[in-house]
């Protein structure tokens, strides 16, 4: 959502403008850090989990396109570029 953000000029970002959703991102975070630690999630779950928040995410920010009015083939790029930019990123960094 923040690549999302700042490529519309929507700013300050929505985690900026709505920190509740950095803080509940934080404690989930927190939470199954320490659960993962004693009880390993099954793989074929967490996959389901993945697949549930890519498409969530993907809506999000398509919705987010349309709420700026913008062109229908921005909308599906904004959606995609939301859904998958995080993915990216977290690849990117585990690469190195």
């Amino acid at each position: 959502g923040t690549l999302r953000d700042l490529m519309v000029g929507d700013v300050p970002v929505i985690w900026v403008r709505s920190p509740q959703l950095l803080l509940t991102a934080s404690a989930v975070a927190v939470v199954f850090f320490f659960v993962v630690r004693k009880h390993a999630p099954p793989l074929k779950a967490l996959m389901i989990a993945d697949a549930f928040v890519l498409a969530l995410f993907t809506v999000i920010g398509a919705k987010a396109a349309i709420r700026w009015d913008l062109a229908p083939a921005v909308v599906v790029a904004m959606g995609v570029i939301t859904g998958v930019a995080g993915g990216i990123v977290a690849g990117v960094k585990r690469s190195r």
